[in-house]
Parts: structure tokens; C-alpha cells; sequence
């Protein structure tokens, strides 16, 4: 397996860790009999990622399931109980050139709270790749959380939809 390849399995298996430790966090809270405060939506309508350098909120618009404390709408979660979070997004991206370069931001009350660039060879003759950004952030009540992503790469990248790709996720821990 090529270099390249392997980035890109790397990349697969830590969303597979991430996404395995929030879904036993929210079993175990659930058998524990406690209330469990966790959120999941997605990008299910058509978007596009223009490499302008500028950052472009991804229209995040369906639930995947939310908690009573943690709202969704308007493409951005909203908290209701203070705490630490964490946050994960996943942006999966189609039409990428040989070497692109992506920032996947987390942004809270409209301000930057995390920018993860990546940058990928990508295999000869595939021209898809995918970019977390995941981290644990303390968010106090009425904090809204969004997702936005940037290139400067020129041209433009076709988002991924449905839930497993472009999505975000938060649980209370």
C-alpha cells in the first residue's frame, strides 16, 4: 500500500475511534441510568467548497439525533447545559486535485475556537479526501457551535452528503 493510501486509512481509523468512543460514552450513560447529552447532524442538501482561502459554513442540515440539551437548527447546534464537550467534524470532499490542502474549523458564537489543515497526495486517479477536526472544549449554556471549511487550492470541491460523511458530532463528557 502506497504512502498516500495509508494517510488516508489513518485518517478513516481515528474517525472510526472517535466515532466508537462517543457512540460506548452515550451506551454507557444510557445503562447508567443518567442522561446522556450528545448531538449528530449532517450535510444532506448539495453544497460546494470554494477554494477562495476564504471560510464557508457548511450547511449542516439534518439531525441525526440531538439531546434535551443540546438544540439544533439554523445549521448549528446550540448548548443548554455547561460543560465539557467534545466536538467533531467530518468534512468528506469529491473532486479534490492531486494535492489538496483543506481547514476544517469549528467555530464558536461566530468566532474561531479550532482550525485543523490538512494537506493530502492523494493516489493517482482517486480525487476524494477526507478532514477532522475534533478536540474537547469547554462551552458554557447558550454557546452555539458551527462547521466551516476552507481551501485556496483554486477551483472547487464537491461536499460529500448523507450521514458517515460530512457531519458533526458533540457529547458531554
Amino acid at each position: 500500500m502506497e504512502e498516500k493510501e495509508l494517510q488516508q486509512n489513518n485518517y478513516e481509523q481515528e474517525f472510526k475511534k472517535l466515532k466508537d468512543y462517543t457512540e460506548r460514552k452515550i451506551q454507557l450513560l444510557e445503562e447508567a441510568g443518567t442522561t446522556a447529552v450528545y448531538a449528530k447532524a449532517y450535510l444532506n442538501s448539495a453544497q460546494d467548497l470554494t477554494n477562495d482561502g476564504y471560510p464557508h459554513k457548511i450547511l449542516i442540515d439534518t439531525a441525526a439525533f440531538t439531546a434535551s440539551n443540546i438544540t439544533f437548527g439554523s445549521n448549528k447546534f446550540t448548548i443548554t447545559k455547561a460543560g465539557k464537550y467534545l466536538i467533531i467534524a467530518k468534512l468528506d470532499l469529491t473532486n479534490v486535485g492531486d494535492n489538496g490542502s483543506v481547514r476544517v474549523r469549528i467555530y464558536k458564537n461566530g468566532g474561531l475556537l479550532s482550525d485543523y489543515r490538512n494537506t493530502q497526495s492523494l493516489v493517482s486517479g482517486t480525487n476524494s479526501f477526507t478532514n477532522i477536526n475534533s478536540g474537547v472544549f469547554s462551552l458554557a449554556a447558550n454557546d452555539y457551535i458551527e462547521f466551516y471549511a476552507s481551501s485556496s487550492d483554486g477551483g472547487t470541491y464537491t461536499i460529500q452528503t448523507g450521514e458517515g460523511n460530512t457531519e458533526m458530532s458533540l457529547i458531554k463528557i
